[in-house]
Parts: C-alpha cells; sequence; structure tokens
C-alpha cells in the first residue's frame, strides 16, 4: 500500500482543544492560520492512524525570563518536549517542534499536546500537523515542491524562506517551462507564492484544454491558492503547470484530495478528460461469474444456426468472384492493349503538412492553396531580463519584491 504524508490544520475539527486557546494567523503560516495559548495545563488532542507524526508551528521572538514548554505524549506516554530557546531575533515559522520515533503499528494512536506552565503573551503557535499513513481517510495529503514524484523539465531553481512550507520552493526560469506531477486522489490545489504582477502560468489535467491564470496586483506574496481542480473522477491523474510569461512561477506544494476508500484507481488515459472508472472488487466478479454461466447455457439448436448463417453466404460469394474472375480473362485476351503507350511520368507535388505525394492533375483549387502553406519561423525564446539565482546565496536580481521573509539559501 501507498504511504502518503497527510497534513491536518491546525482549525481542523479532528484536533480537539481544551483550556483557553486563541486563534491566530499571518501569511507564512499553512492557510495563513495559527492557534496558541497563555494558559497553563491547556492541551490539544488529536487521534490519527500512522507510523509517525510530527508537530509544526510558529516561535515568537519574545525571549520571556520564563519560556513556555509544550509537552508531547503518544497513547498515554510521554514522548518529548519543547521549549523555545532565548535569543531569538525574529519569528520563525514552519519549525517541527517535535517528532515522534517510528511508531509500531500503523494503527490508531492518540496524540496530546499539553502547555506545561502560563506565559503572558503567545510564544507557541500550533500551525498544523502532518504524519505517515497508508489510510485513505484522510482530508489531504500533501506532496512538496523537493518530492521526487514531481518532474521538472527543464530544472527550476531551488529557493527557500521562512515563509515557505518546509522552508523550501522553486521557480521557473524561461516561458515553457513545465513540471508534471502524477497523483492518484479525487483533486488537486497548486500552492505557490507571487513575485510579480505579470507573472502568468497554464495548469492542465489528463492533457485537457489549459487553466490559465494570472495574479491579481493586490494577491499576498505567499501561500497563494494558484489553481484548484475541483471535483475528479476518483483515479490516478496527471497535473501538467506551464510558465507562460517572462516572469518565473513559484511552486511551494501541492495538496491532493486521497480517493474514497474502497474505490479501485484507474490511470487516466483520455486525451482531454479527467474522468476515470472505478468499481468494487465485488461487482467485477459478480459480472464475470454472470457472463460465464450464461455463455454455458447456450442451446445447440442456436449454435448450428450460427455457422449456417455466416457459412452459406461465404459460399456463394467466393462462388461469385470465381466466375467474374474467368469471364473477364476471356475478355482480356479479346482486348489485350499494349502498356507500353502509357505514361507513368505524372508530375507529382509535395503538399507540406498532408503526409503523402499527390497527382498535380488531381490538386483541386484548394489542395493548391494549401501546396503553398509555409511552416512560420519559430520566434526565439529570449531569457528574461531578470535573472534568477539558485541555492548560491545571491540575491534573486530584478525579479521585484521577494516575498515577505525570503532569503535564498
Amino acid at each position: 500500500m501507498t504511504t502518503h504524508t497527510a497534513i491536518v490544520d491546525d482549525r481542523d475539527p479532528t484536533i480537539s482543544y481544551s483550556g483557553n486557546w486563541v486563534l491566530s494567523g499571518v501569511t507564512e503560516e499553512f492557510h495563513s492560520t495559527t492557534t496558541f495559548t497563555m494558559e497553563q495545563d491547556a492541551s490539544a488532542t488529536f487521534a490519527f492512524t500512522g507510523t509517525s507524526v510530527t508537530v509544526y508551528g510558529t516561535i515568537s521572538a519574545r525571549n520571556l525570563t520564563t519560556q513556555p514548554t509544550w509537552t508531547f505524549t503518544v497513547d498515554g506516554s510521554l514522548l518529548g518536549t519543547f521549549t523555545p530557546t532565548q535569543g531569538m531575533t525574529a519569528d520563525v515559522h514552519h519549525q517541527a517542534l517535535w517528532s515522534s520515533p517510528s511508531l509500531s503499528l500503523n494503527g490508531l494512536h492518540n496524540l496530546v499536546i499539553e502547555q506545561t506552565s502560563a506565559t503572558t503573551t503567545g510564544v507557541l503557535f500550533l500551525d498544523y500537523i502532518m504524519f505517515a499513513t497508508t489510510s485513505a481517510s484522510l482530508s489531504a495529503y500533501i506532496v512538496d515542491d523537493r518530492d521526487t514524484r514531481i518532474q521538472y523539465n527543464p530544472a527550476w531553481q531551488f529557493f527557500g524562506s521562512d515563509g515557505d512550507f518546509q522552508h523550501t520552493s522553486q521557480a521557473s526560469q524561461n516561458p515553457g517551462d513545465s513540471l508534471t506531477l502524477q497523483f492518484d486522489g479525487k483533486s488537486i490545489s497548486f500552492y505557490g507564492d507571487v513575485t510579480s504582477a505579470t507573472v502568468s502560468g497554464s495548469m492542465s489535467i489528463d492533457g485537457g484544454p489549459p487553466t490559465l491564470w494570472a495574479p491579481l496586483p493586490t494577491a499576498n506574496r505567499t501561500n497563494i491558492l494558484i489553481f484548484d481542480s475541483g471535483d475528479l473522477t476518483p483515479g490516478i491523474h496527471t497535473l501538467v503547470v506551464t510558465a507562460t510569461g517572462d516572469q518565473p512561477v513559484w511552486v511551494d506544494y501541492f495538496l491532493v484530495t486521497p480517493n474514497p476508500p474502497g474505490s479501485v484507481t484507474v490511470l487516466s488515459s483520455s486525451v482531454g478528460s479527467s474522468s476515470s472508472s472505478s468499481a468494487s472488487p465485488s461487482s467485477i466478479g459478480s459480472n464475470s461469474t454472470a457472463r460465464s454461466n450464461s455463455a454455458n447455457a447456450t442451446p445447440i439448436g442456436t449454435i448450428v444456426g450460427v455457422v449456417i448463417g455466416i457459412g452459406l453466404p461465404l459460399v456463394l460469394g467466393v462462388s461469385l468472384i470465381i466466375y467474374r474472375w474467368r469471364k473477364r480473362r476471356v475478355e482480356g485476351q479479346a482486348q489485350r492493349f499494349d502498356i507500353a503507350q502509357f505514361s507513368f511520368s505524372t508530375p507529382f507535388v509535395q503538399e507540406q503538412g498532408m503526409g503523402g505525394m499527390i497527382p498535380s492533375n488531381k490538386l483541386t483549387r484548394e489542395m493548391m492553396r494549401a501546396g503553398q502553406r509555409h511552416v512560420a519561423p519559430v520566434p526565439s525564446v529570449s531569457t528574461p531580463s531578470a535573472s534568477l539565482t539558485g541555492a548560491t546565496g545571491q540575491q534573486r536580481g530584478d525579479l521585484g519584491a521577494p516575498p515577505p521573509g525570503y532569503d535564498s539559501v
């Protein structure tokens, strides 16, 4: 079975909060939301089916005299704690606060997060929880930009910032750059950053018509929902993202809604359609049995009738062909002609785009016009004036104002 990385936002109803928790959030955070508490013994409980779990959050640079501590308990066993360090100069987002060891079973587990001391202001903010699982009963699983399932053509530039999911992102370099992601699910959403008001791109599912995208001038610069496929037929689908302008398209992560439990996924093969078929194993087996029983019950008389009905016309047809062949042979001896008087030097012309040779005396006016068509020269694609740099520590050139907190790595 396939193992996915499921993600649960802090506002997900499957997380149960006890005590006084406060809603918060900025654009750098997942779905732009977090939840925090200043109360001692306040807790958050989450039940999941998986083999490991990680808690992510935001750490505020408060540097209190007494920093808060969170404890992490799984199935009644205290497995870890987290206390912010002193001397922080800036807030940190998408920080892994704690990761569990490997859990023995891919079964149901209970995670409890508890704050063991009171504070005068918010310091630790719960952002999201991720866990490894083979279960299909998920709200969504995540595919980060560095996931090996994503194929970049050609290679895109690596970047990263505090506001990026997992602190990583990638950007196209030229018009025509594309990425391909095959996913198993019934919908997909694409999130990225915006560094220019003139950026543009297209998204296509299973070879269907592309959806064009251009951001609003007032759009936030991080954690932007760029594309949402909407509901698809459960199955295996392929998403293609293509940069269409001279400004880079940024990729941060994808959210996939998995197929319903028990569905049989089929690779979508029809170009221009995002649908694929599904059926339960039990219905497939019952149909096969019915067909087999029906075949065994066919009467002998029916089989004989079919053989006679097909064989008799075939015999008559062969006899007619032989009769006409003999007749033409006799007539040909009386009307013999000299093949040398016929010329096979009729000129032929090549019509571009039709893929064949056509006798010139058979060309219609429209075909003549088609024969004069020519292939227009492919316009050269110039490299954008804005230079992109990767993980070299250099700046992003003149790509415009970067998203908040961006520093190239």
